[in-house]
Formats: C-alpha cells, sequence, structure tokens
C-alpha cells in the first residue's frame, strides 16, 4: 500500500477512506474485471455512505495515476482492474517470510 500512497503523493492526492476501500476490494478480486454498478454494491455493504458519483470520481483519479486500469466489456460498460504492479506489490508485501 505504500507505493499506492506515494503514487497518489506524488500526483498530489490523499488517500482517502473511500479509494483505500475501492483498492481494498479491486485487490480482494485478483484482477477479476469489475463494473461500477457491481462495485458500488460491494462498497456500500462495506463502506454506507458513498455516492455513486464518489466511485466514479474515484476510479478516474486512480486510472489517471495508473493504479487501476479501465477495459470495456461486451463493447458496453467500462470494467476495472488493479494495475499489475500494484497488485503484485500488494501481494508480496503480505505475503509471510520463508520458514515462518
Amino acid at each position: 500500500m505504500q507505493k499506492i500512497n506515494e503514487k497518489l503523493k506524488d500526483a498530489g492526492l490523499t488517500v482517502t477512506t473511500s479509494q483505500a476501500t475501492i483498492l481494498s476490494i479491486i485487490k480482494q478480486l485478483y484482477n477479476k474485471p469489475i463494473n461500477v454498478p457491481e462495485l458500488y454494491i460491494l462498497l456500500i455493504q462495506k463502506h454506507k455512505k458513498i455516492a455513486i458519483s464518489t466511485v466514479y470520481r474515484r476510479l478516474r483519479q486512480l486510472e489517471g495515476i495508473g493504479i487501476v486500469n479501465r477495459f470495456y466489456s461486451d463493447g458496453e460498460k467500462s470494467v476495472y482492474v488493479l494495475n499489475d504492479d500494484y497488485y503484485n506489490h500488494l501481494h508480496c508485501s503480505k505475503r509471510k517470510p520463508e520458514g515462518g
């Protein structure tokens, strides 16, 4: 998460609760694409006071600085995944040391 915090800081942004929750959910999906309505449902289960416009805004910010990637699914909906560089960093930083 430190690498993401540094990237946000370099872009003049700070980590908000909504960004952290969005990143947490996207990370847990292990690069399974998710669209905004699906993400919004998961977010309101964890973070009840969030507007869908905030979800779009945060995803645009995260995409703009390269933390998430946006793709188009079925030619209609945008779907989002965590950029591999950040997924691998988050995953590896949480791994247990060998032998322990």
